[in-house]
């Protein structure tokens, strides 16, 4: 397969091919932050944040300075923690098996290697048996599930890691046992106090020799004295949820998602997401079909509601119920009141859905299920909702034909004069340009991702596989303004900056308080349909707006660049040599930034790493037939450095062309919505 090099950008790549590196410091150090597992590959996700007055470009920041936490995987994951639908796509609850997740590539992205790309998601590393849907689809008849995803919290002279499943809701009517090492991890975000927020997985369970896992996924808020399991709440009254068997499976089974937290009238809470009322389950194509059945073992998922009994069955324990669906509303949780955040009166819905249909099920259409989520949370600091606090994520948008599609929004506060943190106590307000349903369908989905206290608010829209650009079907990144009457995205790409050229694709996943937003962004300009998928290399854009400082935006020369560029030369220059940044995905009022790269080594059994054979953007790893692994990085700023010091990596103007045989087995850990690019590619010569 042959490698296709990138555009070639003078603002990013140098015009010259021989740059002297002499008196240059270059702007950031990159220091490995080692998982404490022996996990394939690990990921930076998010950074202690800078309370005070620090810019470690001008005061001394330590390698260890500024805890950082990070994700790690084994394989190719199937069904990331991190979204409450597959994909952040599946809200019908369709795609169930390898057919499907074939399918979905070929529909969202056209690749002509969906074949490679469905096997990986479906399988994930098949001869051991870990990652992939199939793994988690199977794991009650194989009795069989090693854990994929784990998640770290590290600095250099303490680490811990979430372990959650001992945090299962008791069946004391029934014999079971929990199964070591079977629970799955992630890490969302750091807050102010230092507590690690994220999702995790109940575990699996033995039961009757069968595995049964008792939900897939709740948020957890975990500090130094305390670990909390969020729990959703069936919300009674609807359609789906008058009767107890469709409450109760809500309340037991049901996802819980945790993304961010904030502090108001000196109150504390948690933000995500809940699952509160089943999804459609009298549709018999949301049944899976196992290879461990046959058709007359009628394992069809009515069974987890009509054979509800007050005193003799669990949901839990049955197979059909281990790929239930639930629709889910942006949620809140009370951590401050001393009843605790999962009584009634401490979690509720932030706002309801905007799906306003006369459709009997007002929260499910037939097939799909209304889904909303808060990904991030900011107290304002400026305009009319100066000291409130502002949400965003997305909501559930209707399109004429009834049809529920996510959407990115804004959730603001209805009462402005005497505001209260309470049930609905936000509202809804989609954001422009982003919507799925225009004159035409130009976006299968949209989200926001983050907000800053200037209310800046960053995110992604995915092209719908109908509507590719310059042959790709990809996140769109765009910038809002919360505090606008409509908010309106104007996309990256759109702004004139090489970095973000035309057609370039990628996730903004962070913004500081200065407006400093970090991502990853296509690093080459092929078409993706009908080929592969594009590389990637992670970013800084030092956004212009109220709020940014003019001398750090001075620092950057006022424009984005890929990190790479910002780690080249100076004292530094060969321990950054070892590393290209693939992806940031957080970044402090300090300037520090959590991130993602790939690592060379001279090969599969070295255990220290060594230099690229050059410092170009796309140097071979020993010649070709090294080593490339996928590690968690901190970026620390290098003190004193200024806007002089950047040393632009070259490019290789000569045709290079390399072998794609080393595309196996972790070249797609992709992690879709918010977070970080999970893909490495090896590459050899011919």
């Amino acid at each position: 397969m042959e490698f296709q090099k990138p555009p070639f950008h003078p603002s990013l790549l140098t015009l010259t091919l021989f740059t002297t590196f002499s008196g240059q410091a270059a702007l950031y150090q990159a220091v490995e932050v080692g998982s404490p597992t022996e996990s394939v590959e690990s990921y930076g996700i998010a950074l202690e944040n800078e309370l005070g007055s620090t810019d470690c470009f001008t005061d001394y920041c330590a390698e260890y300075s500024y805890l950082m936490a990070g994700d790690t995987l084994n394989a190719t994951e199937g069904f990331s923690l991190k979204d409450e639908v597959l994909y952040g796509y599946d809200n019908g609850f369709y795609y169930l098996d390898y057919d499907d997740l074939e399918t979905y590539c070929d529909y969202e992205y056209g690749y002509s290697t969906c074949e490679f790309w469905a096997y990986y998601h479906w399988y994930g590393d098949e001869s051991n048996d870990i990652g992939g849907l199939k793994n988690e689809r199977e794991a009650y008849y194989q009795s069989n599930y090693q854990q994929n995803a784990t998640a770290f919290f590290r600095s250099e002279t303490s680490e811990f890691i979430p372990d959650e499943g001992s945090y299962a809701p008791p069946l004391t009517e029934y014999s079971y046992w929990f199964v070591e090492g079977t629970e799955e991890k992630v890490v969302n975000t750091v807050d102010d106090d230092d507590a690690v927020i994220g999702n995790t997985s109940s575990g699996y369970y033995n039961y009757n020799d069968h595995y049964v896992r008792l939900y897939r996924s709740r948020g957890y808020y975990l500090s130094s004295d305390e670990t909390i399991i969020l729990e959703p709440e069936a919300e009674e009254g609807m359609t789906l949820t008058d009767e107890e068997g469709e409450q109760y499976i809500v309340n037991q089974m049901g996802s819980t998602s945790a993304f961010d937290t904030f502090t108001y009238s000196g109150e504390k809470y948690v933000v995500g997401s809940a699952a509160v009322a089943p999804f459609v389950y009298d549709d018999s194509d949301k049944d899976y079909d196992s290879e461990n059945t046959s058709d007359s073992d009628n394992e069809d998922v009515t069974n987890c509601v009509d054979d509800y009994s007050e005193d003799s069955y669990e949901p839990a324990l049955q197979p059909e119920c281990q790929n239930f669906g639930f629709a889910h509303k942006a949620f809140i949780w009370n951590l401050t009141d001393n009843d605790g955040p999962n009584t009634d009166s401490n979690r509720f819905a932030v706002t309801d859905w905007q799906t306003d249909t006369s459709d009997e099920y007002e929260y499910n259409d037939d097939a799909y299920s209304a889904q909303a989520s808060v990904r991030a949370a900011a107290i304002a600091q400026t305009g009319s909702y100066d000291s409130l606090p502002i949400l965003v994520g997305y909501n559930t948008a209707v399109d004429d034909y009834n049809n529920f599609y996510m959407q990115a929004a804004v959730f603001r506060p209805s009462n402005l004069s005497a505001f209260e943190v309470t049930e609905n106590a936000w509202q809804t307000v989609f954001i422009d340009n982003v919507e799925v349903e225009e004159e035409d369908y130009i976006y299968s989905s949209s989200m926001a991702t983050g907000i800053n206290d200037n209310l800046v608010v960053i995110g992604h829209a995915k092209r719908d596989g109908d509507n590719p650009y310059n042959g790709v079907s990809d996140d769109r990144m765009f910038v809002a303004n919360a505090a606008d009457t409509t908010p309106s995205a104007s996309f990256f790409d759109n702004h004139g900056q090489d970095v973000f050229f035309d057609s370039a694709a990628g996730n903004a996943n962070a913004i500081n308080n200065f407006n400093e937003i970090v991502g990853f962004v296509d690093a080459e300009s092929f078409r993706e349909v009908d080929s592969k998928q594009r590389d990637h290399r992670g970013f800084i854009y030092p956004y212009d707006e109220l709020g940014t400082d003019e001398s750090r935006l001075a620092r950057f020369k006022s424009q984005p660049w890929w990190l790479d560029d910002l780690t080249n030369g100076g004292e530094y220059s060969s321990q950054n040599n070892h590393f290209r940044i693939i992806d940031a995905s957080d970044i402090n009022d300090a300037g520090v930034i959590s991130a993602t790269a790939i690592q060379c080594f001279e090969d599969e059994s070295a255990t220290s790493s060594m230099e690229y054979d050059s410092t170009e953007h796309f140097s071979y790893c020993n010649e070709g037939v090294g080593d490339e692994r996928v590690v968690a990085v901190k970026l620390i700023p290098i003190q004193g450095a200024e806007a002089a010091d950047i040393s632009q990596r070259t490019e290789d103007t000569s045709v290079i062309t390399r072998n794609g045989a080393s595309l196996g087995l972790y070249t797609f850990l992709v992690l879709f919505g918010l977070g970080s690019i999970r893909q490495v590619r090896k590459r050899k010569k011919k």
